[in-house]
């Protein structure tokens, strides 16, 4: 397929660009075969697309060790789905199953990432649980606290980063009190009155720091020697600490996997050492074996290969993945690949929290789940994960559908109007048929049919459609957009000067019959207020039978060529319509007004000072209301007004400050018609702006 100008370029010349998604469904569907290998296919919608869509046909490869004679290959053991009530339970879970299996198993904990700071927070209780000496604990989490780690670490973890900075404290003084905690007021002078680790105890018994722990309990952890009540508490030396941590110094039993570092940089090529430290067996300085407990989100949840070739490890079920959620079936498979790997053992927990989705929007949701065994409560939120994925993938196939209807637009229409890759847009040559594309490109046609006949009509380029296969009949609606706010319409037009007041009137029953909907009002007045019908309901039938013909018969010259009592005597009008609609003024008019003339009907110094004097009270006027759209259509090029006439200058002026200072609330439009054939397109911009496309 050749990619035209509006695909290619980054530039977006004509105004338009498919996104890359829709660009590369549209190359990928015109090749005649694609043959592809992927690790995971996804879920039951991923796979209708692909066979819609590419009419693909998916085939599963076995895994190599299941097509060996005499070999077996064993799913990774499911230990169970727990599902706690309190987002601090589930940290809490995850840390003592961690705290639990990590002497005997590699742990990998794939959590959320930065939703509810859910990384930070599971770091964070992992420390306190992995540390086993009370006074280290205090210390670390003292630093955590005065250097502000815990807050840098949230921070660098919404933007995907591996380790999280420290910086020295403003001060170095000898006692806890003399580092900035940020916690109640109380804690610092009461514990920095505290010289040992038994007076801390006695001064702590009700201060609580965090949500998992307090300081009591944390000193009151197996203490590593008799005399552990009297011991001195440690001051860091703050001065010598590094302005880069990562979780590793403060626990060697903690590592950090993350896409990007502190300073938004790959750690692809780190990633690999640290997937290879995961898997090893380290040993405590009392040489206590363990395995170090790896955090992570979805990052780390794919393609990563944890290759865990310790016996003791596989003995006791090898790696340890706990998933803090159930994503979609694509991500599952992956995260359940991350253990039990080639032909070793492995083993899986999920501990999920009934304040998170989908439990806190369905009341009763979590207990029910909780009777269900393990591998049914995996599936029934697999299902949910496939009916959300459909979902996105129907509204996609419609972006899709009408992609193939532009793309096939642009490629037809530069077949007709050819030029090199680097000429200028517009071109010289076929720069008004090039603004025609651009604005209608810029159109969110509700339907195939309705941009097919739009082309034709506006670029004589016929379009056929996406394939059959896709589903996408031409007369099948989008609903891309949502439904578009009702609309209530008054078409203000020059009727003084017959030459151009056909074109006018074919133009604004285009407009009636193919974009005002039977619940729009609609109303049509004529400059000098000269009224044809008032706003009123479109309605169907007989109702709308009956405004549109008075839309036909009023090729009648009539009226007086007074602009801005017109366009306030409309906006009035407006007014009165309730705030539920969209208000639209859109005026035809060559911008000459006789009223600004002196009492005699003729032209003096005073008369540009008269325009502006009732220009601004219109622009107060529109500045007060709300949700209007005022189009102007400027004719001045077509009407047959003395060429040489003083009033020009302000008139031209005076129409683009009505829709420049149509206020910050209102939109305003200018458009220039400069011969008759340019009234249609002018008004086809206007019914582009009333659908939501671009006007300008």
């Amino acid at each position: 397929m050749p990619i035209t100008p509006p695909l290619s370029c980054a530039d977006a010349r004509c105004g338009f660009v498919l996104t890359p998604c829709v660009r590369m469904t549209l190359v990928l569907a015109s090749d005649s075969c694609i043959f592809g290998l992927t690790g995971s296919v996804g879920g039951e919608a991923e796979r209708q697309y692909i066979e819609k869509t590419y009419q693909a046909v998916p085939y599963e490869v076995p895994q190599f060790l299941k097509t060996c004679d005499a070999t077996t290959k064993e799913d990774a053991t499911n230990l169970g789905v727990v599902i706690k009530e309190r987002f601090s339970e589930k940290i809490h879970e995850v840390v003592q199953a961690a705290r639990q299996y990590h002497t005997d198993v590699p742990v990998l904990i794939i959590t959320r990432g930065a939703e509810k700071d859910e990384l930070p927070k599971v770091v964070r209780a992992l420390l306190e649980a992995l540390t086993s000496d009370p006074r280290e604990r205090m210390r670390n989490r003292e630093r955590m606290r005065a250097t502000g780690e815990f807050h840098k670490l949230c921070r660098l973890t919404k933007m995907g980063m591996a380790s999280f900075a420290a910086s020295p404290p403003p001060s170095t003084g000898a006692s806890l009190a003399s580092s900035p905690i940020k916690s109640s007021p109380s804690i610092a002078p009461s514990i920095g009155r505290a010289t040992s680790v038994g007076q801390a105890i006695e001064l702590a018994d009700t201060i609580e720091l965090d949500e998992h722990t307090e300081l009591r309990t944390q000193l009151k952890s197996p203490p590593l020697a008799p005399n552990w009540r009297s011991a001195p508490i440690a001051t860091p030396n703050w001065r010598s600490a590094p302005t880069l941590t990562s979780v590793t110094a403060l626990c060697p039993r903690i590592q950090l996997l993350q896409e990007r570092d502190e300073h938004g940089r790959s750690m692809i090529d780190e990633a690999n050492t640290i997937i290879d430290q995961a898997t090893k067996r380290c040993y405590s300085e009392n040489r206590e074996p363990y395995f170090r407990v790896t955090v992570t989100d979805w990052f780390g949840g794919r393609g990563h290969d944890f290759d865990c070739l310790s016996e003791h490890a596989n003995a006791h079920g090898g790696m340890l993945v706990i998933c803090t959620s159930i994503p979609d079936a694509r991500e599952w498979a992956q995260w359940k690949g991350r253990t039990a790997r080639q032909d070793r053992p492995g083993q899986y927990l999920v501990v999920l929290c009934a304040e998170d989705e989908p439990f806190c929007n369905e009341p009763g949701l979590a207990e029910s789940m909780r009777k269900l065994p393990p591998d049914q409560i995996i599936e029934a939120l697999l299902k949910r994960k496939d009916a959300v994925t459909a979902a996105a993938l129907s509204s996609f196939e419609a972006q899709q559908a009408r992609g193939a209807w532009q793309n096939e637009l642009c490629e037809r229409y530069f077949k007709r109007h050819p030029r090199r890759a680097d000429t200028v847009w517009p071109s010289i040559v076929a720069r008004k048929t090039d603004m025609k594309l651009r604005d209608l490109l810029q159109v969110p046609f509700e339907s195939g049919a309705k941009m097919k006949e739009a082309a034709l009509e506006r670029l004589q380029v016929e379009i056929q459609g996406p394939p059959g296969h896709w589903g996408w009949a031409p007369d099948d609606v989008f609903g891309i957009e949502p439904k578009r706010q009702q609309m209530a319409v008054v078409f203000l037009i020059d009727r003084t000067y017959e030459q151009f007041l056909q074109a006018v009137v074919d133009a604004v029953v285009k407009v009636f019959d193919k974009y005002i909907v039977e619940d729009d009002l609609v109303g049509y007045y004529g400059l000098g207020f000269s009224e044809i019908f008032a706003v009123q309901p479109k309605g169907v039938g007989e109702q709308a039978a009956k405004l549109r013909d008075q839309i036909v018969n009023s090729v009648q010259k009539g009226g007086e060529p007074h602009v801005y009592s017109s366009i306030k005597k409309c906006l009035d009008k407006l007014l009165e319509v309730d705030k539920s609609y969209s208000k639209w003024l859109v005026v035809l008019t060559d911008t000459v007004d006789f009223e600004c003339f002196n009492a005699k009907g003729i032209n003096d110094n005073m008369s540009p000072v008269r325009a502006l004097t009732a220009v601004n009270s219109l622009i107060q006027e529109m500045q007060e209301m709300r949700g209007l759209h005022l189009v102007i259509i400027d004719a001045h090029g077509i009407a047959n007004f003395n060429a040489k006439h003083t009033m020009w200058p302000t008139w031209s002026k005076m129409s683009q400050r009505l829709t420049d200072d149509v206020g910050d609330s209102n939109v305003g439009l200018n458009i220039e018609a400069t011969n008759v054939s340019e009234i249609d397109e002018a008004f086809e911009r206007v019914a582009g702006a009333m659908t939501g496309g671009a006007a300008g």
